[in-house]
């Protein structure tokens, strides 16, 4: 269980990160 937790929480921040590029590159345009 804890091992998937960390792995859920990898996922999240890879997520924010996608959305937070595709946010400065929306910007950008």
């Amino acid at each position: 269980v804890r091992r998937g937790h960390y792995e859920l929480a990898i996922d999240l921040d890879l997520n924010h990160r996608i959305s937070a590029a595709f946010t400065e590159l929306a910007l950008a345009i």
